[in-house]
């Protein structure tokens, strides 16, 4: 419901049927604020968006998975590289087999300046996602930052053969 919403920028009806949810506790309170979060995210209100994801954060034992990955996405689209670093760091600690935040968490630390660690984070995300061509794409590209031009070739290499029409892979160099 939420995702459509926000695709028809219906966000005064999302905002009305979160409010009526929340009163009606007809959902758990992590689902009212990751959709509150998206809303004021789709509104353009980031910041808020974090302060909300933030305070669920602080209030939950459990570690809030879900929240704390909407919070990375928002961080690693709209933040400096290390703040989504720290918080991407925090969600492959609770969820180690997320192949995906492994990826984000080694792009966070590539565009820090840190491809050594770049390179450690993206083997971990092809550990569980091997068939996945732009993290062998980014890992060409940290260890060519690296210097480690065989390496580099190697992995870019990979990812062309994994997906030869992805325009994206595409602009590997040769």
């Amino acid at each position: 419901m939420v995702d459509l919403f926000i695709d028809q920028r219906q966000y005064a009806t999302l905002e009305f049927e979160i409010q009526h949810a929340a009163n009606a506790n007809k959902i758990a309170q992590s689902e009212i604020v990751l959709a509150t979060g998206r809303l004021l995210a789709a509104r353009g209100k980031i910041l808020a968006a974090i302060e909300i994801l933030d305070r669920q954060l602080a209030a939950s034992s459990e570690g809030a998975p879900d929240v704390l990955r909407l919070k990375c996405q928002l961080l690693f689209e709209h933040a400096e590289a290390d703040e989504a670093a720290l918080s991407l760091e925090q969600l492959c600690q609770i969820v180690p087999d997320d192949g995906a935040a492994w990826h984000n968490l080694a792009t966070a630390h590539q565009k820090a300046g840190r491809a050594s660690a770049a390179v450690s984070h993206y083997e971990k995300s092809l550990s569980l996602r091997p068939d996945a061509p732009r993290t062998w794409l980014q890992l060409g590209n940290a260890w060519n930052e690296l210097g480690e031009i065989v390496a580099a070739k190697s992995s870019w290499e990979r990812a062309r053969t994994l997906a030869p029409d992805d325009a994206f892979v595409r602009t590997v160099r040769e």
